[in-house]
């Protein structure tokens, strides 16, 4: 489960406002009440939203989650609005670019395509495992009608790879990086040049081993150049986030 988009701004914002918590591990945090929750839907009720992806465009913020619910146990969920205050009252879109389990996403602008990608796992009944890196496109993020049904990112299973949750594509100036997790401490990474993209990725290799379990995200810090990765980690018996930086995205995590 991604950390809910609120904190992780705080995250990034604060690593650039003080002098370096990153390095001293001192943070200051500010939660607020929940601003976002489940819609209501008696055809399939839904029980939790998580791991959104947020983008602001044009006047609007742009929010894309994934909802469990009864009947459909994965799906993704868009709405939009122009304040945060009137976020959970903003008309809900469940995504129909599939019939089949489809979650956790991250939204971006590609601008060599001047498209909106969309980057999530999908199954996929001829592979195993089941649950595949899948992307969706379109040129209109305000129509959620509009995106393309899923593509895989892989033309068959990487073969050392045993299982893989929860993707994010971050590019620098030749390159886009995809990182993952596998729920047994390891991080990972593969790549493909920018021409390339969304095809072409590497065989994915290990970049971080620690206790760290899913819903890895990286960024680049404003201001400086170095990159950091949030990640959910797991241990005595609770789930925790941990941070790590690096100085380029194919190089160490430090924690």
């Amino acid at each position: 489960m991604r950390l809910l988009w609120g904190l992780a701004c705080c995250f990034v914002a604060a690593a650039v406002r003080a002098a370096d918590p990153l390095s001293s591990g001192e943070f200051r945090w500010t939660v607020g009440d929940p601003i976002f929750s489940a819609a209501t839907r008696s055809d399939d009720p839904c029980y939790s939203v998580k791991d959104p992806s947020v983008v602001f465009f044009e006047g609007k913020w742009h929010l894309f989650t994934t909802i469990r619910s009864v009947k459909r146990t994965h799906q993704i969920e868009y709405v939009s609005f122009t304040d945060w205050k009137l976020a959970n009252s903003a008309e809900r879109h469940i995504l129909t670019i599939t019939n089949n389990y489809f979650c956790a996403p991250q939204v971006f602008y590609f601008s060599p395509h001047r498209k909106w990608y969309l980057i999530y796992q999908a199954s996929h009944l001829g592979r195993k495992p089941s649950l595949q890196p899948a992307f969706s496109t379109t040129e209109k993020i305000r129509e959620p009608a509009s995106w393309t049904k899923p593509i895989f990112l892989f033309g068959e299973h990487p073969a050392n790879v045993k299982a893989w949750i929860d993707f994010w594509v971050i590019c620098d100036d030749t390159k886009a990086h995809l990182f993952f997790t596998s729920n047994n401490g390891l991080m990972w990474r593969s790549e493909t040049a920018l021409a390339k993209f969304p095809h072409g990725w590497t065989v994915p290799q290990v970049v971080l081993r620690d206790d760290i379990f899913e819903a890895s995200h990286t960024y680049r810090i404003k201001g400086q150049s170095r990159y950091l990765t949030v990640v959910e980690a797991v241990g005595a018996g609770r789930r925790y986030y941990k941070a790590y930086t690096a100085d380029r995205l194919d190089r160490e995590w430090k924690g």
